[in-house]
């Protein structure tokens, strides 16, 4: 009896070690798998992160230009031009010129106001991304007043003009926001003066007579220089390390 229960004390001890020896590579097994897992998902983790990166994109709004020619003449003027369309082709333009002195003997005066609207159409290659560059035509419509006195005697009066333009513009500096525009038009100018003389210290002007007048020919010229406004707006965008 004795011999028996030793016996199966015996084998229960053996089979106690052996279930632990097994449970004991079982679990090792287990535990190198589960490092095997983690190492993988934390690879596959890191190549599957991304990094979101703000971007700041800047898109051309308008320019803002004066005519160098008119400013060299004491013209000083300036003009705004909105691109617009699917390729940024079309422009509209506003342009206002504003000279408006008197010497201090006020015997003479150059005195013109004037505002130009007009649409321009660009030809330029698919490969430019610089708006507001490249040959273009448009069309041009203005009106003003004047008061030109060159000497004790002027002509005052209202005038319209309307007629079709050309040129070309391209960029200058490095950072390309700088253009310089060439261009002329030609058309119709048509004016209602009146011709006045002013006394000996020109505080009273005289009136003699009025007419008008017709032009066909060339209506405006320039050399400008322009400065592209932009908009600059953040975006975010992801990127994989």
């Amino acid at each position: 009896m004795s011999k028996l229960v030793n016996n199966n004390t015996f084998s229960f001890v053996v089979a106690s070690k052996a279930a632990a020896l097994l449970l004991c590579l079982f679990a090792s097994c287990f535990f190198m798998r589960a490092q095997e897992y983690r190492a993988v998902k934390d690879t596959v983790a890191k190549a599957d992160t991304v990094k979101v990166d703000t971007l700041t994109i800047r898109k051309p709004l308008l320019g803002v230009s004066t005519n160098a020619l008119y400013d060299l003449a004491i013209t000083p003027n300036v003009a705004v031009e909105y691109p617009f369309g699917k390729n940024k082709d079309w422009s509209v333009l506003l342009d206002y010129t504003f000279p408006w002195w008197v010497n201090r003997a006020n015997d003479m005066a150059w005195q013109i106001l004037k505002l130009d609207v007009g649409a321009r159409k660009y030809f330029r290659k698919k490969s430019n991304k610089d708006v507001l560059t490249g040959f273009f035509v448009g069309l041009d419509l203005g009106a003003g007043y004047y008061d030109i006195e060159p000497k004790h005697k002027g002509w005052q009066g209202e005038f319209q003009t309307a007629g079709v333009e050309g040129g070309y513009a391209w960029t200058i500096g490095k950072k390309k926001n700088w253009r310089m525009q060439a261009f002329a038009a030609v058309g119709w100018m048509g004016t209602h003066y009146r011709y006045y003389v002013g006394n000996d210290t020109d505080t009273r002007l005289m009136y003699k007579y009025s007419g008008r007048f017709n032009w066909i020919g060339p209506t405006k010229v320039g050399v400008s220089f322009q400065y592209i406004i932009h908009t600059k707006k953040k975006q975010e965008q992801k990127m994989k390390k």
